[in-house]
């Protein structure tokens, strides 16, 4: 990849907007009302191609006569001047989630035009979307293996039931049944605003053939832990992931037993992805939580946030990371007084760049995987969109949304309540460029080149938050052409 050296600076705007109408945007100003703010449409689910020309994403609408809002799929190409989204999907259900098959030849997505949350598939070289999986049960969510042999779904299922087909059954008689109430002989009964019937979401590997097409039986990774992966009611697929080769997977579960609503003792667990061992559980020395499990772009390492303190939940977050070879487990940052919110490797796997509170302030780290040593901090974000001037002060500020660092040292962020994203310099920490957005921007940017001997783009969606005026660009910046 052609790297974003230090003259980031002269990164510029290359194209902003997309072509989605709201009252915002109407020629006679108005006072912004509940129902613009119901109309607008809302981007999320940003992926970049493979060859890194083109930015897919979800885009949901508001059909405010109907009373209902729908989801789409659209792509924008980046790097060309005046670019327009097209949508790729255009169905009356809901798309959303897609996915890029690893050679970037076709899109995988969930929709529930078949009747029931399904992966769906599109070919980029055209024609109809293809129904990939035809599951008696809704798919929550999925991930591509990097080979794009695999997927692994999570699926909602009754722990008793002996296959998928036992589930729907059961679930069919129960809408059926004029009889609503119901018998628990555990807790949770109801996990915040989520109620439970009994079935659990469980991890399942499906083989893919050379076209795309599943083969085969879904084998389940974690039937036989009594827990829910990912975890209900907030979990998602930070919660599960693909080794870089596609051969593992690992994940976050806790054990259910009669003690769930106050245990905290969630472990990360490893299991083969064609189910030929049981799940090996790599954090049972801690009763305290471990989550969130990322490997190493090489594939040696693996690191998970975990406390310490069992069933304290506030605890601190500290990243731990153990050799997949040797078994060995270091508490990486053991010696910090903060939490760890996030974190990811940088491309050479030596350092990991995190963010956590410090102080009321939300800060930007970087911590060498090898020492421990904080090699950077930098406080992150200001107060200028909330304070009149001269109140503009660099104290940091809340944020949603990641980080992304480059293979030339760059570390880009943008998710903090003051509209700019910014690049900082992954060995000192300085703030070495920033921009100004349109709105706040609540997500982790991509980055990527078009061709070997082309240029370099970052992309951000800025799409405010509840602190913020909301929006629904793309911003995308761009090295200067040689």
């Amino acid at each position: 990849m052609q790297t974003l050296a230090r003259g980031a600076a002269a990164l510029f705007v290359l194209s902003l907007s997309l072509a989605v109408a709201s009252p915002a945007s109407a020629q006679e100003s108005k006072p912004f009302s509940i129902d613009d703010l119901v109309r607008l449409s809302r981007v999320s689910e940003a992926a970049q191609s493979p060859d890194g020309r083109y930015v897919l994403y979800t885009q949901r609408d508001t059909d405010f006569e109907a009373n209902k809002g729908r989801t789409d799929l659209w792509q924008v190409e980046v790097g060309v001047a005046d670019a327009k989204p097209m949508r790729l999907t255009q169905n009356e259900a809901n798309d959303t989630s897609g996915r890029w098959s690893p050679d970037g030849k076709r899109i995988y997505f969930l929709s529930t035009r078949s009747g029931s949350s399904q992966v769906w598939r599109l070919d980029r070289s055209g024609g109809e979307a293809m129904q990939v999986t035809r599951l008696p049960v809704d798919v929550g969510a999925f991930e591509v293996s990097p080979r794009g042999d695999r997927l692994v779904v999570s699926l909602e299922v009754f722990a008793d039931c002996a296959d998928l087909d036992c589930t729907a059954k059961r679930v069919g008689e129960t809408e059926k049944s004029k009889q609503s109430g119901m018998a628990f002989d555990r807790v949770f009964v109801r996990h915040w605003g989520s109620w439970m019937d009994g079935r659990q979401n469980t991890l399942y590997s499906l083989a893919l053939d050379a076209t795309g097409a599943v083969t085969g039986n879904p084998v389940s990774l974690t039937a036989r832990l009594d827990a829910d992966v990912p975890s209900r009611p907030f979990g998602g697929t930070e919660e599960f992931s693909f080794s870089p080769d596609g051969s593992k997977v690992a994940f976050a579960a806790r054990l259910k037993g009669k003690s769930e609503p106050w245990s905290t003792n969630f472990d990360v667990y490893e299991v083969p992805v064609d189910g030929s061992a049981q799940p090996r559980n790599l954090t049972a020395d801690n009763e305290a939580w471990d989550t969130q499990p990322a490997w190493s772009p090489d594939g040696q390492w693996l690191a998970w946030l975990a406390m310490s303190r069992p069933t304290y939940e506030a605890d601190r977050f500290e990243l731990k990371l153990r050799n997949v070879k040797s078994g060995e487990t270091r508490r990486v940052t053991r010696d910090w007084d903060h939490s760890v919110g996030a974190f990811q490797f940088t491309r050479d796997g030596r350092r990991a760049i995190a963010n956590a509170d410090r102080l009321g302030q939300h800060a930007l780290f970087a911590v060498d995987l090898k020492s421990g040593k904080l090699l950077w901090e930098s406080t992150l974000g200001t107060t200028r969109d909330q304070a009149p001037f001269p109140m503009w002060l660099p104290l940091g500020s809340p944020n949603l949304g990641g980080s992304i660092a480059t293979a030339g040292g760059v570390v880009f962020i943008g998710a903090t309540t003051d509209q700019f994203v910014r690049g900082f310099d992954a060995q000192s920490g300085e703030e070495i460029w920033s921009a100004r957005l349109p709105y706040t921007a609540n997500a982790t940017p991509v980055t990527y080149r078009l061709r070997r001997d082309g240029r370099q783009f970052l992309v951000v969606a800025a799409g405010g938050h509840g602190w913020s005026e909301p929006g629904d660009t793309l911003v995308a910046f761009a090295l200067p052409e040689r």
